[in-house]
């Protein structure tokens, strides 16, 4: 049987184990960490896709910024001599 060792990371995992004993009371005794971390191709899978992920909400607030500012530019009136 696979188990989760709650206590390996002192302020962290506890952190965890009371919201899944609070969300889900359970899912937290059966719940495993290994199945999850060990399985190596699904890790960097999961890590390629956040990443992915954060580039392309980077990506996509900065053109917004970039409309933005060039919209406002448009709408300045011109310096008068």
């Amino acid at each position: 049987m696979r188990y989760t060792n709650w206590t390996k990371i002192p302020a962290i995992m506890p952190a965890i184990k009371t919201v899944l004993d609070f969300a889900a009371p359970e899912f937290a005794s059966t719940f495993s960490v290994r199945r999850y971390v060990l399985n190596v191709y699904r890790l960097y899978k999961v890590g390629l896709l956040s990443l992915l992920f954060v580039v392309t909400a980077y990506l996509l607030l900065r053109m917004a910024s970039v409309r933005r500012r060039r919209a406002l530019s448009l709408m300045k009136p011109a310096a008068s001599f």
